[in-house]
């Protein structure tokens, strides 16, 4: 029997936005997940929303607000972190116009009648295929004609086009100040403009990291001068390099206890490169050390152990330490004691995930 993979080709042309390819499952940590859209070319995307939806509990567990216009390729593509589109059984996606009316509402594994959000009462339909962890990397499920297809290799189109932006904002606000002495931003839920260097890219993570110049650094180690920013819709990771200078504008958030940029604006300055020197850091370190760094370049001369692998297969993630293999407190001392406490504080001062 021979058998050729079908070419991911959209149905006819028509001037209604729709779905036509989505990843969300594979083998091992879970990379490259995606939703795409298929639009007219040039058409003005900005306002419109893509509205994720729990299929067993009914609700919203994420929105995503686009703003651009769609390319030459006829077709767009929103990428989510390795952990941002959940694995069905089942799970959702809405389409959404600015006035708030449901264009698509589509699901994966199943089908669920939506409990609120803008597809509130709405049955969705189920594209039919799926994905499951033995998916391979780079496979998606295509819309081919009217038919959902796949597994097979992906072929998203590239993220909505945005006006360049300029670095022209000079009313900024310093990273130091974002961040702020405490374990929480003292001006969260403010729109800032921040102006720094790259120091890591993240797409998988949907984001970046930056850092303040040298010559912007306050010299107060209670604050940190790293922060993660969130890039609009459809932002182009590659037209970022380490250490460019960018201007980020946005609204400052706190997301899992650290403090972040949910930027409506990157604009990447006509400047030098500031390479940014990473700064000592041992274990153990306390809440209050860790905060002052949250977001910055590091570097240990420890010997680290592995001693913690419950997060590897699922974010990729490592737990070291350097004081050798950490023991349960409830292994070595009786649960609840006050010297079991005494060592789960001392393992986290002990335990740093890479």
């Amino acid at each position: 029997m021979v058998a050729a993979l079908v070419p991911a080709v959209p149905g006819g042309a028509s001037d209604t936005p729709f779905f036509s390819e989505i990843h969300y499952d594979n083998t091992g940590t879970d990379t490259g997940e995606a939703l795409e859209v298929t639009a007219p070319a040039g058409m003005d995307m900005t306002g419109w929303s893509i509205v994720l939806y729990n299929g067993s509990t009914d609700v919203v567990y994420d929105t995503t607000t686009l703003s651009g216009v769609v390319s030459a390729a006829g077709a767009f593509t929103v990428t989510y972190p390795s952990n941002g589109l959940q694995n069905g059984s089942p799970d959702g996606m809405a389409l959404v116009d600015p006035s708030s009316t449901v264009i698509e509402f589509l699901s994966y594994e199943g089908t669920f009648t939506a409990a609120d959000g803008p597809a509130a009462g709405m049955t969705s339909t189920d594209i039919g295929v799926s994905e499951s962890s033995s998916t391979a990397v780079g496979d998606s499920l295509q819309k081919v004609g009217d038919t959902w297809v796949g597994p097979q290799p992906s072929n998203f189109a590239p993220g909505l086009e945005t006006p360049v932006a300029e670095c022209d904002v000079t009313d900024l606000t310093l990273i130091s100040a974002v961040q702020g002495p405490g374990s929480s931003s003292p001006i969260s839920g403010s729109d800032v403009t921040v102006e720094a260097s790259v120091t890591a890219i993240y797409p998988d993570l949907g984001g970046f990291m930056v850092q303040e110049e040298p010559g912007d650094v306050d010299g107060l180690r209670s604050s940190s001068e790293g922060v993660f920013v969130t890039p609009p819709s459809g932002f182009d990771f590659d037209s970022l390099s380490r250490f460019d200078i960018v201007q980020v504008t946005g609204e400052v958030e706190e997301n899992f206890g650290n403090t972040q940029i949910d930027a409506s604006a990157v604009a990447v300055c006509d400047a030098d490169p500031v390479e940014i020197a990473p700064e000592a850091f041992s274990l153990p370190a306390g809440s209050n050390e860790r905060e002052a760094r949250e977001g910055m370049l590091v570097v240990t001369t420890q010997d680290l152990t592995v001693t913690s692998l419950f997060t590897a297969y699922r974010f990729g993630e490592l737990g070291v330490s350097a004081s050798g293999i950490l023991r349960q407190p409830s292994d070595v001392f009786a649960p609840g004691s006050p010297q079991a406490m005494a060592l789960e504080d001392a393992n986290a001062d002990n335990l740093l995930f890479i």
